[in-house]
């Protein structure tokens, strides 16, 4: 059915099958997918992380690109290595100022981020040495058996997430 030609009753019933909601930790979420047929790429996550008496709570978005593969594994993964590098850092800044343990959380956050980012690519490049060595149903064999590594390389994801200290 073409745009123009819609009523406003088949708008509402698109837009009433183009979203959905959720309540994760105390935070509300709606996600839109408007294209009839396609599947939302987005994911969401929040989490509430107790570290050394201390509540933090992480909400992020990643927004999928060329299909949801990067987003769902980033969602999947990323929080638990963010996660981790905060409770190193809690530790190490325990009896110093706030300033510090902001400065050195903003570092932590953008290393980790760039890490799991590079360490995608690494996978991809670990597959094979030299990919001009192999013939086609070798390549094919290898892109069979790790799907999953090649899909994270080839779509993508957007991050947007926030630290927050409810202290």
């Amino acid at each position: 059915m073409s745009t123009s030609f819609r009523s406003i009753n088949d708008w509402r019933e698109l837009f009433i099958h183009a979203w959905s909601s959720r309540t994760t930790a105390g935070v509300h979420s709606v996600t839109f997918q408007l294209t009839p047929g396609a599947r939302n790429e987005d994911q969401f996550v929040v989490q509430e992380w107790l570290i050394d008496g201390r509540w933090w709570k992480f909400p992020a978005v990643f927004d999928g690109h060329g299909g949801a593969h990067t987003a769902e594994y980033a969602a999947a993964n990323l929080p638990r290595l963010i996660e981790e590098a905060l409770r190193e850092v809690v530790k190490e800044c325990l009896h110093r100022s706030r300033d510090t343990l902001v400065s050195k959380v903003k570092k932590v956050l953008r290393q980790r981020i760039e890490d799991f980012d590079q360490a995608i690519g690494d996978a991809v490049k670990n597959l094979c040495s030299d990919s001009f060595t192999l013939n086609y149903l070798q390549v094919v064999a290898l892109v069979d058996a790790n799907k999953g590594i090649l899909q994270r390389a080839f779509s993508g994801s957007m991050l947007v997430l926030a630290l927050i200290d409810e202290e």
